[in-house]
Order: C-alpha cells, then sequence, then structure tokens
C-alpha cells in the first residue's frame, strides 16, 4: 500500500518568502521598473500594428475626410494600450489629475502625426479617456486603502493580499473595470478601422468625453 502524502508547509513557507521579497522593493524601483515597462510596451505595439497594418491592401475609403491615417492609427493605438494598463494613482495640479509622463508623452506622439480635423478630435478623446482613466485609478486605490485599514494587520504583505481579494469581489470596481474594459476593447476597434467616431461604449463611460464639443 501507498503511504498517504503528508500536507507539507513549503506553501506558508513560499507566500511568507513572496511577502519578504515584495516588501524589499522600495517605491522608486517599483516606479522605475513600471516606467520601464510603458515604454518597452508601447514599443512592441506600434511595431506590431504597424506590421499589420503594412500588410492591408489600401482602401478607397481612405480618402474620406472622416478617414484617420496608418501613421496616426498606429500612434493612437500605442497610446491607448498604454493608457489601459496604466495603473498610476494621479496627483492633482489645478484640479486636474496628473498620470505618468510616459503616457502623456504617447499621447502628444499620436497627436503629432494628426493632420485632419478627425485626428485631432480623436487625440482630444484620448487625452479625455486618459483623465477619467486616472479619475478611476484613485478610486480603486481609495478603496484599497480602506481595506487595508480595515483589515487590522500588521504586516504589509498581508494587508495588501487581503485589500486585493477584497477588492476582486466589490461590486463598484467590478463596474468600473467592466466599463474600461468596453471603452477600450471598442476605441481599439475604431482605431483598427480607422474610423474617429467615438464608441458608445466609452461616451457611457466617460464624462470628459462627454464633456468635448462635438467634432465636426
Amino acid at each position: 500500500m501507498k503511504k498517504a502524502r503528508v500536507p507539507s508547509c513549503e506553501t506558508d513557507r513560499d507566500q511568507s518568502k513572496i511577502r519578504t521579497q515584495f516588501k524589499k522593493i522600495t517605491q522608486p524601483q517599483r516606479h522605475l521598473m513600471k516606467t520601464v515597462s510603458l515604454v518597452l510596451f508601447i514599443a512592441v505595439v506600434s511595431s506590431v500594428v504597424a506590421a499589420a497594418q503594412s500588410a492591408k491592401p489600401p482602401k478607397n475609403s481612405e480618402s474620406k475626410a472622416s478617414a484617420v491615417s496608418a501613421a496616426y492609427s498606429q500612434a493612437a493605438l500605442a497610446a491607448l494600450k498604454a493608457i489601459e494598463m496604466d495603473d498610476t494613482v494621479p496627483h492633482i495640479d489645478n484640479g486636474k489629475p496628473v498620470g505618468d509622463k510616459t503616457i502623456t508623452a504617447a499621447i502628444d506622439a499620436a497627436g503629432a502625426k494628426a493632420q485632419k480635423a478627425p485626428e485631432k478630435s480623436t487625440t482630444d478623446a484620448l487625452s479625455a479617456i486618459y483623465n477619467d482613466k486616472l479619475l478611476d485609478n484613485d478610486r480603486r486605490n481609495t478603496k484599497k486603502m480602506d481595506f487595508e485599514s480595515d483589515s487590522g494587520l500588521e504586516d504589509e504583505g498581508s494587508r495588501e493580499m487581503t485589500a486585493t481579494q477584497r477588492m476582486q469581489s466589490d461590486t463598484e470596481l467590478i463596474n468600473m473595470d467592466e466599463k474600461e474594459k468596453s471603452c477600450f476593447d471598442a476605441m481599439e476597434t475604431m482605431l483598427k478601422a480607422r474610423s474617429s467616431s467615438i464608441p458608445a461604449a466609452c461616451l457611457a463611460w466617460s464624462p470628459s468625453l462627454k464633456a468635448l464639443p462635438a467634432s465636426k
């Protein structure tokens, strides 16, 4: 007969090691790692989009005033993906949330490619979307701190793990995530189609988009 396996304590020890290693990473190191990751991510997205678009045959619809150029579409898609993955907790400057300079630079890079009115209005839309993404990030951070405080745990790693678990089941945050995802998915489809028609999913989520003047 085979002997029954005795449960091991390795899992508990491994989790303790992970929490200890996590706490050793300083805030500046985390920020540097995040910035480098974002720069690499934007570069990869730009390359992939450029390759995909160069493989497509030209369309007659490119001559329409409402269409955006291939160069603009590529830059705008890279900015959109950078905005989507950004988890920066903003600081407030003159009443507006200020986020990561890497993301702002990606939006500015798209703006530099904008030659036609639809492209410029799409760049404004990207800025508005980033503004509301930052506000959502701030709300997530507030909820996270509340959950950590409510846990009453002394160990930082344990507090963060508990807060993360509670955030994953929080109705408000789940709804927020779903609305964001719907907007980003629809914007990606729009830009890949080289359109400038802002999706309804984004207008339903983003107050800043609704406040923009209607594009002509």
